[in-house]
């Protein structure tokens, strides 16, 4: 045993004193007070600190092992019980391993516990254990991944169930293990495929492992590239079902441009079918919220229109506007829903010190689900 363990810490020794092992972390802080209204404001505080660490295990840094994980603490005082949240982790555990072959391709495989999203951003956008091998050419970029939820925390990312799921919650209050799924997708890039367009086409499986035969597929085409100096757009469209037994849409258009590289202006449509005519309300993957509402609808029969603009000033100021119109699609009948706006700003005073603000509100047809909040964060980095 006493060999054993000299050995490991010999091998350890070498490692890290022949390539270059880094590590550092950051320290976060963001104060909130909001609500419904002003009057019912509550205060919202939320610190996180995040570790992270790289060791490479070749002169080249070809091969190479990463980690990160992270502890966040939370108190909502609008919440009705457990005002109090503690999260632990582990966010990034993976094999990395990467190389060129030949002149003109290169191939990237990892291994582990990484983050993972599909074309469209929008369905699958989260961490899992698992694998992803990509190789790409000039001509062509392919990528396999297929990973397993079951093990992540809940607590920090929310996969969405059916409303009536198996699913039952075990582990610890810092750690919840997540529903289980197993996600798998198969994605074909041509990068230039003319006049600089760049076309995208994915297929992603979401297997069920809660016994709720609650398996869901998807087939994504996207094209996005240049139109003219400082014109870009990105548009996405998905076709879904649920066990091969209904049929939904997501589709996305994206619109930037930018006069000078410090300004963009941005324009974004976007629909998620609900129960309009032969089509079934779209049920992502990974739940993200589709706006500011005291609701947090999910991407699911709802229309959005958004506006924006984007101003940067030498890498030191980042300030961001932006106004979006919301309609809710869920039945046969088009409904407004609201409009909501949002400003928000950060400063780098120091390379590894950031400062910055949030103000928005949501102004909704039915005054629940109005909102309004005020936020100061700040980061530091070490």
């Amino acid at each position: 045993m006493k060999k054993l363990i000299s050995t490991l810490i010999a091998i350890s020794t070498i490692v890290t004193s022949s390539f270059a092992f880094e590590w550092g972390g950051i320290f976060y802080d963001k104060t909130g007070f909001g609500g419904p209204s002003l009057e019912s404001a509550k205060i919202d505080q939320k610190n996180l600190v995040d570790l992270w660490a790289r060791v490479p295990l070749s002169k080249s840094g070809t091969s190479y092992l990463a980690a990160e994980a992270n502890y966040s603490f939370e108190f909502n005082d609008s919440e009705p019980v457990n005002k109090v949240t503690n999260i632990v982790d582990l966010i990034l555990l993976k094999y990395g391993f990467n190389k060129a072959i030949g002149k003109k391709s290169i191939i990237d495989i990892s291994v582990g516990r990484f983050s993972n999203s599909d074309i469209t951003g929008t369905i699958f956008n989260q961490i899992s254990d698992g694998a992803r091998l990509a190789f790409g050419t000039e001509s062509i970029n392919l990528t396999a991944f297929a990973g397993y939820t079951g093990l992540i925390n809940s607590l920090a990312t929310t996969i969405l169930t059916p409303e009536h799921t198996n699913y039952i919650e075990q582990g610890i209050p810092v750690y919840v293990l997540a529903p289980a799924y197993l996600p798998a997708s198969l994605s074909f890039t041509v990068p230039s495929l003319f006049a600089n367009q760049n076309l995208k086409l994915q297929v992603l499986g979401c297997f069920d492992f809660n016994n709720d035969n609650f398996n869901r597929y998807y087939a994504t085409a996207g094209l996005s590239g240049k139109l003219v100096k400082g014109l870009f757009y990105n548009l996405n469209a998905t076709v879904s079902s649920i066990n091969f037994q209904d049929i939904s849409l997501l589709s996305n258009l994206y619109v930037r441009y930018s006069p000078v590289s410090s300004l963009s202006i941005v324009a974004e449509g976007l629909y998620a079918s609900g129960n309009n005519g032969p089509l079934t309300p779209f049920k992502a993957i990974s739940f993200q919220k589709a706006s500011l509402s005291q609701a947090e609808p999910e991407y699911s029969g709802l229309i959005k229109a958004n506006l924006g603009i984007i101003a940067t000033l030498k890498d030191k100021f980042l300030a961001n506007a932006n106004v979006a119109c919301l309609f809710n699609c869920m039945d046969s009948d088009v409904k407004y829903d609201g409009f909501q706006w949002k400003v928000d700003c950060a400063y780098n005073i120091f390379n590894d010190l950031r400062i910055g603000a949030e103000l928005y509100q949501y102004i909704a047809l039915d005054p629940l689900n109005n909102a309004i909040n005020l936020s100061l964060n700040a980061t530091i980095a070490f």
